[in-house]
C-alpha cells in the first residue's frame, strides 16, 4: 500500500530543510518532512508525492485523476490550493530536473508580474469563477475516487471556497454543500488559517515550516486510522 499525495508547494515541501528551492532548473525532490510524508512514515507506507509547486486546482485535479491506479489499494491525500491560481498548458513550461510535467502545466499567480498576469487579473479573473472551478474540481475528484473505491483524505488551503455572502449562485451553494462533509479541517480551519492561528513559523514565501507539518500530521492520525479500518 502506498500513500500518494497531491497539491501544491505546501505538499511538495518547498522551503523545508530538505527542499530549499522553488521551481527552477535545479528543483529538489519533494520533501520528506511534509505532513503527508510524515504520515506515510508513521504508518510504514511507501510515499509518492505527486504535488507540484505553484500548481492550480485544475492541475491538481488532473494529477489526481491521472494518478488513480485501479489495481492498487492506495491512500490518496489531496490538499487543494489557493483558488486565485489559473492553470493552463504552456509549451514553454519548465519541468526543472524532474520529468513530472510532461503536459506542460503552468500557472498564473496573483503575485506574478508581466503583461499576461496583468491582463488576466485586471480583465478576466473573478472570485466567482475561482470558486466555481475549484468546487467543481473537488467534486470531480471525490466522485472519481469514490467510483474507484479508493481511500482518501482531502484538505484545503483557502477558506474562500466556502464563502457564501459574495460571488455566489445556486450552483456554487449546491457544490459547497456537496463537498464540505468530505473535506477534513485542521481544528475547524483550513490549512493556512490554522497555521496562522497557531503561530507556526513560515518562510518568506509563505510556506509552513517543519513544526507546522509535524503538528498537522498529528492531527490527521485519527483520520488515517479511520480510513485504514474502513471496510
Amino acid at each position: 500500500m502506498k500513500l500518494k499525495s497531491f497539491g501544491c508547494s505546501f505538499v511538495y515541501g518547498s522551503d523545508l530543510k530538505d527542499c530549499p528551492h522553488g521551481v527552477n532548473t535545479h528543483n529538489p525532490p519533494p520533501s520528506k518532512f511534509t505532513w503527508p510524508a510524515l504520515l506515510a512514515d508513521r504508518y510504514g507506507l511507501e510515499y509518492q508525492c505527486h504535488a507540484r509547486p505553484a500548481a492550480s486546482n485544475l492541475q491538481i485535479l488532473e494529477t489526481v485523476l491521472s494518478g488513480i491506479d485501479p489495481l492498487e489499494n492506495d491512500i490518496y491525500v489531496v490538499n487543494w490550493t489557493w483558488i486565485e491560481r489559473f492553470g493552463f498548458l504552456s509549451e514553454t513550461a519548465s519541468s526543472g530536473t524532474h520529468p513530472w510535467n510532461p503536459l506542460g502545466w503552468s500557472s498564473i499567480l496573483p503575485n506574478d508580474s508581466g503583461p499576461v498576469a496583468e491582463i488576466y487579473y485586471r480583465h478576466i479573473h473573478s472570485q466567482f469563477r475561482d470558486k466555481l472551478e475549484t468546487l467543481m474540481c473537488i467534486e470531480t475528484a471525490i466522485h472519481m475516487l469514490d467510483l474507484q473505491g479508493k481511500k482518501f483524505l482531502m484538505t484545503y488551503t483557502d477558506d474562500l471556497i466556502f464563502e457564501t455572502r459574495w460571488h455566489t449562485s445556486p450552483a456554487i451553494t449546491h457544490l459547497q454543500k456537496a463537498v464540505r462533509p468530505r473535506l477534513q479541517t485542521f481544528e475547524d480551519h483550513c490549512l493556512w488559517d490554522w497555521v496562522k492561528l497557531q503561530g507556526f513559523d513560515v518562510s518568506k514565501k509563505w510556506h509552513p515550516l517543519e513544526a507546522a507539518h509535524e503538528a498537522a500530521a498529528d492531527l490527521m492520525i485519527p483520520v488515517i486510522d479511520t480510513i485504514l479500518h474502513r471496510a
